[in-house]
């Protein structure tokens, strides 16, 4: 899967005003677990699930949850965050993407997309939907479960 690196940076004029978000750990990875409606990591751009790279400048990879809480508490004004978004959409695309159960769904299809998509070009069928799934799957090692890849 692709991802996306996000650089958050947020500054307060007091600490009475809240940040906005719980951190949680995922494994050895420390990840954004809740982000409140309107609060400043919300206006910020953090999402739940982000994972964290770094806070503060501090790798966070194999950090513990109570030293990713621990710098979060003492940083007073100004809180720093490298994360890294798991991607299911792009722009280049003509379809989306949702992640279920470890398995990818293709959600929709956008018709008329670009240029060539749906026609296939080749005598050979380079472009058919059995060889995109294929190549999928090779590329990610998992297939995916639509009726868009589906031979009818």
């Amino acid at each position: 899967m692709s991802y996306e690196t996000i650089s958050v940076r947020m500054n307060r004029s007091d600490t009475s005003i809240r940040w906005g978000f719980t951190l949680g750990q995922h494994g050895n990875k420390i990840v954004v677990a809740t982000v409140d409606r309107e609060s400043l990591s919300d206006k910020a751009g953090m999402k739940p699930g982000d994972e964290v790279d770094s806070i503060c400048g501090r790798d966070a990879h194999n950090m513990s949850i109570n030293d990713a809480n621990s710098i979060v508490f003492t940083a007073h004004q100004e809180i720093h965050f490298n994360l890294r978004r798991y991607v299911t959409t792009h722009t280049c695309l003509p379809w989306t993407l949702t992640e279920k159960d470890n398995k990818l769904f293709v959600d929709e299809v956008q018709p008329g997309f670009g240029t060539g998509f749906g026609t296939y070009n080749t005598p050979v069928n380079l472009y058919s939907t059995e060889s995109a799934a294929e190549q999928y799957k090779m590329q990610t090692g998992r297939p995916i479960e639509s009726a868009f890849f589906q031979a009818f």
